[in-house]
């Protein structure tokens, strides 16, 4: 333990976990949160496999298709700026429960509309309980994990939750070519999302900081305890807690664009945006576009199936690399390897191998920035306002993607892969040397300190 750790009382006086072992009870949380991330990317994941087959279901064009991609973004912008504001009133927990429950029945509803209207709709309330669980749970697990192994634990949890992403394609593969309204079938795993519901609800914990930020000091010494087996006296924390301003959510919005968080408010957004826009304009457009370009259905799936392996491998590579630099040296390289993996692969033609292999490289790369990212966004604001601070971030964030989902077909009608990927690596490019310039460094300070 650190020598931060002193006896008071009977207890140990810390700083929450900082300086702790991982033990039993962290393992059960964070396999609970893995499974709920594994979940919810099965439910995020789908749409970009069975894409070209709804639309010949319902008749219609890729560009009238693009409203249900884009409005999807919509809902995760809404989820990440409402999900964040909800929790930092009733919790991490019951809010993680609630928009899972949300999520998964929307997921089911969506493979049994017969327009693309009302597939739009719940598709919708879907990207709106997909992000509102992931943005919870992300500060979820920078809350209880000790500030020198949080971007680890990050990394490990998202890691198991991205074999969801192959997995659903390798699904996909199989099923959707089993006849013309077979796509159905794939929504049935929002059924899934009930098992990890049923999880949280018995088995995970409130933070301990959440609780402190609400008063329920004895509470959050007790979850400690609980947590790590050691008895904690958390009146620090509690006089700290106490001494913040506190404000309204509507105070704490104007927050974010005052003082030093202003900077720290716009740098986290460009690199947000610079990971997300890229990386699912891939997800949700390779497959169709690759149709497009003469590629054989069955190959583009696959080509794209073989591609998210590399977002498993990002994210574990993001577990260990994370850390380093203060997290920004990371975010950056992996933006810039980012860009140069897009541009590598809208010029090697249709070469089977070369197309799996860097869009595999591709994603590697986006998937470790988005890792960093994540942590990075989550300890750069203090805990009153830290849940509202990402979830508006990312909110912002998946607005911009929206609407580059929109221009996808538009920028490859105009110029084909050469335009497309030339604008996403832009993208991705600029924010990662931004962010090398200017950012801060985080990494494995304590919260309270970096915020």
């Amino acid at each position: 333990m650190t020598e931060e750790i002193f006896k008071s009382e009977g207890k140990i006086k810390n700083n929450y976990f900082d300086g702790m072992h991982i033990r039993g009870r962290h393992l059960v949380l964070y396999a609970i949160i893995a499974m709920v991330y594994f979940f919810e990317q099965l439910d995020n994941m789908l749409l970009g496999f069975v894409a070209p087959a709804v639309i010949k279901t319902f008749g219609i064009t890729a560009q009238l298709f693009a409203p249900a991609q884009s409005l999807y973004f919509i809902g995760m912008m809404l989820g990440g700026f409402c999900g964040g504001m909800i929790s930092d009133r009733i919790g991490r927990r019951k809010t993680i429960l609630y928009a899972l429950i949300l999520t998964s029945a929307s997921c089911i509803i969506t493979g049994f509309t017969d327009n693309i209207t009302t597939f739009t709709i719940f598709r919708t309330l879907t990207g709106f309980g997909v992000f509102c669980t992931t943005i919870v749970a992300i500060t979820y697990v920078a809350e209880i994990t000790p500030a020198k192994q949080r971007g680890k634990w990050e990394g490990i949890c998202a890691t198991f939750a991205f074999m969801a992403t192959p997995a659903i394609g390798a699904v996909a593969a199989k099923v959707v070519p089993l006849g013309p309204e077979a796509w159905r079938y794939i929504f049935d795993v929002g059924i899934l999302g009930f098992v990890a519901a049923f999880f949280v609800y018995f088995l995970l914990d409130e933070t301990p900081r959440w609780l402190v930020s609400k008063g329920r000091v004895a509470e959050a010494e007790a979850m400690v305890e609980k947590i790590s087996g050691i008895a904690v006296d958390l009146s620090d924390q509690a006089k700290f807690e106490a001494e913040r301003v506190k404000i309204s959510v509507w105070q704490g919005l104007v927050s974010l664009v005052q003082g030093k968080y202003l900077g720290r408010t716009v740098l986290c957004f460009l690199i947000g945006f610079a990971q997300q826009a890229p990386s699912f304009a891939l997800l949700n457009w390779n497959n169709t576009l690759l149709q497009l370009n003469g590629i054989p259905a069955y190959e583009s799936m696959m080509i794209s199936t073989l591609g998210t392996i590399g977002m498993v491998v990002g994210t574990f590579i993001s577990a260990w690399v994370g850390p380093l630099g203060g997290r920004k040296i990371p975010i950056g390289v992996s933006l810039l390897i980012t860009s140069i993996m897009i541009m590598i692969y809208i010029n090697v033609g249709s070469n089977f191998v070369l197309l799996a292999t860097f869009l595999f490289l591709f994603q590697t790369a986006s998937m470790c920035a988005a890792y960093c990212i994540y942590p990075y966004q989550a300890e750069s604001f203090p805990t009153s306002v830290r849940n509202s601070a990402t979830g508006v971030i990312n909110a912002g964030a998946r607005l911009g993607t929206s609407g580059t989902l929109q221009i996808v077909p538009f920028l490859y009608a105009a110029g084909g892969f050469a335009t497309f990927g030339t604008t996403i690596a832009i993208m991705s490019a600029v924010p990662g040397i931004l962010v090398l310039l200017f950012g801060w460094r985080t990494g494995m300070a304590p919260l309270e300190e970096v915020s």
